[in-house]
């Protein structure tokens, strides 16, 4: 059950580009790959629907958010269609 649960948590990091990032700190990632890590976890629920905040575009880094997070996202979706 462990090794399930190690092998899906290594799936999802790949599935968001964070593979070489496996055995670091989230709190030391950048804020761009701890938003990534964060959409792998919210992932790895399996969740039917998935809410994104922080995309204003006032907000701080939003340009990381557009040209990282959301073509994640996208693809995950088209993966569960």
């Amino acid at each position: 059950k462990e090794r399930k649960g190690q092998e899906r948590a290594l799936e999802l990091l790949d599935f968001v580009g964070l593979t070489h990032d496996k055995d670091s700190m989230a709190g030391l990632l950048p804020y761009g790959k701890q938003r990534l890590l964060g959409v792998a976890i919210a992932l790895g629920a399996n969740p039917k629907l998935l809410l994104a905040d922080g995309m204003h575009p006032n907000a701080a880094g939003v340009g990381v958010m557009v040209a990282n997070i959301l073509p994640t996202v996208r693809k995950a979706l088209d993966a569960h269609k």
